[in-house]
């Protein structure tokens, strides 16, 4: 049944690409794994607070995290989900994705910009917006 409903949504947003917003934090050597936590920590919690359930993690993207849930937009179903992974030894990325759309839902639209405010907020310069 999961796999069924990757497929589905790979099948779908591949027509219909969908809107994400991408956010980066940086963090070198022995920070890496606190700060890696701790946005992780803040994304969760966030997640959570948007009905968005954490599912297990997969390749690609959400490697660190998968998280997914739903909005609607003018009465349509949209499929979101929240991603983390590591770009590279000193890079974390956090995506929120929202597919079979071209503009954001109002849930989706909320969460991203608590996201990018909290992370803002929480790491000052190591945070960016690519």
């Amino acid at each position: 049944m999961h796999r069924l409903l990757i497929i589905m949504v790979v099948a779908a947003t591949a027509c219909d690409p969908g809107v994400r917003a991408e956010y980066l934090i940086r963090a070198t050597g022995s920070r890496m794994d606190s700060t890696t936590a701790e946005a992780i920590g803040v994304a969760r919690r966030l997640s959570s607070r948007y009905r968005v359930r954490r599912s297990s993690a997969s390749t690609g993207a959400c490697r660190l995290l998968s998280a997914t849930g739903s909005d609607l937009l003018e009465g349509r179903p949209m499929m979101l989900r929240v991603c983390a992974d590591r770009l590279d030894s000193s890079q974390l990325r956090i995506l929120v994705l929202e597919g079979f759309t071209k503009e954001w839902g109002p849930t989706v639209d909320s969460l991203r910009q608590e996201l990018r405010d909290s992370l803002s907020r929480v790491f000052g310069s190591a945070f960016s917006v690519p």
